[in-house]
Parts: C-alpha cells; structure tokens; sequence
C-alpha cells in the first residue's frame, strides 16, 4: 500500500523548510504550511480511531466503528506514522 498523500507531500516540503534566500522564501512558507495541514489531517485520523475504538467498546454491535474503519481504509488513512511502510 503506498502512503497516504498527506505524508508524501510532508515528506516531499521537509527539506524545504530551511530555505534561506529571498527567492525561495515563497516555497519555505508553503512548505511549513504544507507540514501544518499534514498534522492536522495525522491529529483527526489518530482522533476518529480513538473515538471508533471507544464506541466499539461502548456498542460493540453497531455498524459506526466499521464505517469509520472502511472510511479510513478507502482513504488510504489508517497506517500508523510510527510503524515502517505505514501499515
């Protein structure tokens, strides 16, 4: 499973964050902006498992923690940041 878009384009804007000259100062500020939006969407991702994880516990018959799985895997979402290849 490749990784999900928002990691890619971290990845791709890390090494631009510490551009100096004035010309690609631009790119700088899109790059540190680009990590600041792939936080985010990491931050909402680690919240609905948790939140997924505690209604199965609370409901284990409802059908919401695996809608909230099956969104995540079709959004190629559910890899963990902290495990090699994200899966």
């Amino acid at each position: 499973m490749s990784e999900p878009l928002h990691v890619t384009v971290r990845n791709r804007a890390y090494p631009l964050y510490e551009v100096t000259d004035a010309e690609h100062a631009e790119l700088a500020a899109f790059a540190r902006d680009a990590a600041v939006v792939c936080g985010t969407v990491d931050d909402l991702v680690m919240l609905v498992n948790r939140l997924r994880r505690g209604l199965q516990r609370a409901s284990p018959h409802d059908g919401l923690p695996a809608q909230a799985l099956d969104y995540l895997n079709r959004n190629n979402l559910q890899g963990s940041p902290l495990r090699e290849g994200g899966q």
